[in-house]
């Protein structure tokens, strides 16, 4: 690339930014926690990624898909509770709303 134009170089990165992008969001969003905490903060400097990466990390910022079932949800509340869900809450909904790098929130 030393002896291209400075535009020509900067069409074969977005070239590599595009086929990449995509690449990197699916394994951020495989490994989650730390991966995930790390895109929300870069994604909050508006010059820091390519567009490419700018484009999904900030969406983790407020929606991050939630990566455990209803089953295993209710399973891990009433285990940390000591008791099933029906004896502490009048009604549990299954389906998040919301989800973070370390979470997800249902509504009760």
């Amino acid at each position: 690339m030393k002896d291209q134009s400075p535009a020509v170089a900067h069409a074969a990165f977005n070239l590599l930014h595009d086929k990449y992008a995509p690449v990197a969001e699916k394994v951020t969003l495989e490994m989650r926690g730390f991966h995930l905490k790390n895109a929300q903060l870069v994604s909050t400097l508006d010059d820091f990624l390519p567009p490419q990466y700018m484009k999904w990390a900030k969406k983790m910022q407020g929606e991050v898909p939630a990566h455990i079932s209803p089953a295993e949800a209710r399973k891990m509340i009433a285990e940390k509770l000591g008791r099933p869900l029906e004896d502490m809450f009048s009604s549990f909904d299954d389906t998040p709303i919301g989800c973070a790098s370390i979470g997800q929130v249902h509504l009760l």
